[in-house]
């Protein structure tokens, strides 16, 4: 048992932390969030809601969009952003509460696969 313990940590930066795992994320977003050619980004924080990462969302067809994110222990919840389309998505700073128009409520950390839809929810805030 502490043998696989150990082979599961990763010295980083001399703090031991749970090795990261990357997962893909999907959202079908409502009318509303789509409205005005909205982009969609995925934000994850910690416990303290320090952001953690930002990742732009891209289209894959029939109104999916998806996100490949890291996931680790520090990481406790995360966020559907739906961003100003007047901003750039590949300009630097881009990616940034700034730019937010709407978000969803925090979701707990995803699995593989995990499919949010929204697309029948009329909501707009």
């Amino acid at each position: 048992m502490k043998k696989l313990i150990l082979m599961l940590l990763v010295l980083v930066g001399g703090v031991m932390q749970a090795s990261a795992t990357d997962v893909t994320v999907y959202f079908k977003p409502n009318t509303e969030w789509k409205y005005s050619d909205a982009w969609f980004a995925v934000c994850g924080q910690n416990a303290s809601g320090n952001d953690l990462y930002w990742e732009k969302m891209t289209s894959i067809g029939s109104g999916v969009y998806q996100a490949t994110i890291t996931l680790n222990d520090a990481c406790t919840k995360f966020f559907f952003v739906r961003m100003n389309p007047s901003v750039d998505p590949e300009a630097e700073g881009a990616l940034s509460w700034n730019n937010k128009w709407n978000q969803s409520g925090a979701h707990s950390q995803p699995t593989a696969l995990s499919l949010y839809d929204i697309s029948s929810v009329s909501w707009t805030g």
